[in-house]
């Protein structure tokens, strides 16, 4: 979603967002380089709907030093404004070295395109259901899961059942179909650093997390 597609209320909350980040990174001393301040509202936009994320998170210790909830509450403002337009808000924030002020990008997703990508995946987790299903045992299996949990992990299958846990290397045509799905979200300007698909017995499911 382009800034400019942000309603006027919208955009004033997300102003406010930005700059309480850049003065909470810039207010304390970390040896970081990169942070990154994400959040998301799956369910909807009311005020009992679930904030998921909402910190400023550092790629290793120490954590960042600043008021979290201040920061929570203006992303949550910010999803809740013009009528949840916005599904969430990725905030990048780097500098070139420690001592440096720290500079903001932002990229936004609206609640349509976040339902377009769900749209455009859905053959691609047709094929990854029926090729996780293919190395389900016969009975007594409780999932199969493939992808990547966590960011810059290489992608993985796990098998649970009756014999217990066991860790299988992805096939060839479980990576294509993971490659086509980073596709679809970089084609949007967004990196899938989390891709993860879990088979049940009852059915497929999927976390994703973007940046």
């Amino acid at each position: 979603m382009n800034l400019e597609q942000l309603p006027a209320d919208s955009r004033a909350k997300l102003d406010s967002l930005l700059t309480a980040i850049e003065q909470a990174l810039n207010a304390v001393e970390s040896p970081h380089a990169h942070a990154v301040s994400d959040s998301s509202m799956p369910d909807g936009h009311g005020r009992n709907d679930v904030l998921q994320g909402g910190s400023i998170r550092a790629p290793s210790k120490p954590p960042f030093s600043y008021d979290r909830e201040a920061i929570s509450a203006l992303h949550r403002a910010l999803l809740q404004s013009g009528s949840g337009v916005l599904f969430g808000i990725v905030v990048l924030a780097e500098r070139p070295d420690a001592r440096a002020k720290w500079r903001l990008k932002s990229k936004l997703i609206s609640r349509a395109e976040h339902d377009s990508f769900a749209k455009a995946r859905q053959p691609i987790d047709v094929e990854i259901e029926r090729e996780l299903r293919e190395l389900a045992p016969a009975k007594n299996w409780e999932r199969i899961s493939f992808g990547r949990d966590m960011p810059n992990k290489e992608p993985f299958i796990t098998r649970k059942s009756s014999s217990g846990l066991e860790r299988l290397a992805p096939t060839s045509k479980l990576l294509t179909l993971l490659s086509r799905t980073e596709s679809l979200y970089r084609a949007a300007d967004l990196d899938l650093v989390i891709a993860f698909w879990t088979c049940r017995p009852g059915g497929l499911e999927f976390r994703e997390y973007v940046e």
